[in-house]
């Protein structure tokens, strides 16, 4: 049994990681997820923004005919990070919905491949339409939904180690994984 821990205690502490996610989404009050979706929406954009603001100053010598759009469009992005988690009214909800759709829609609009740019857009469209929507019931069944989903992966990857295990005592599930994609991508 030591061996076992010993050799899947980073499986382990995916499960442990992940159980704690999906209680959470599961079990939290209405205000409590809104609280939480706020905040990671606005980490979410926070990140974004500076990753735009970092891309578009690195390739700030480059012929780039849009650099004032991609800065300003980091700013505005960032910004709309930083009030989502200060300022967690519906409001902002509203704007920042609206404006994830519009911008979805402009970038459908402007690509070339549209079809592809539908299925890239479609996440920031459910997002923007739920936050426009604002309900804390659809809030609270995709949580839910989502914790139910990740109990089970939660299960199925107990399950996935302990065979692992049984069949390799030396190497952990994720080193095996590791193994057999990296030997799927040398062979090609």
């Amino acid at each position: 049994m030591n061996l076992f821990i010993k050799k899947a205690r980073l499986e382990l502490i995916t499960v442990a990681v992940l159980l704690i996610i999906a209680s959470l989404m599961i079990f939290l009050s209405k205000q409590a997820l809104i609280i939480l979706v706020s905040i990671i929406l606005g980490l979410f954009f926070i990140g974004t923004g500076i990753l735009i603001l970092v891309t578009t100053i690195k390739n700030r010598h480059q012929e780039e005919p849009n650099l004032f759009f991609l800065l300003a469009q980091g700013i505005v992005v960032l910004t709309f990070g930083i009030c989502a988690i200060v300022f967690r009214t519906y409001w902002l909800r509203l704007v920042v919905g609206v404006l994830m759709i519009v911008y979805a829609v402009l970038k459908i609009i402007i690509a070339s491949n549209k079809k592809s740019q539908i299925f890239k857009e479609l996440p920031k469209t459910i997002i923007g339409l739920v936050l426009v929507l604002s309900l804390e019931a659809i809030i609270k069944l995709v949580f839910l939904i989502l914790g139910i989903i990740i109990f089970v992966l939660c299960g199925i990857l107990i399950f996935l180690t302990i065979r692992a295990y049984r069949k390799n005592k030396h190497n952990s599930l994720f080193y095996q994984f590791f193994m057999n994609t990296l030997t799927k991508i040398t062979s090609k």
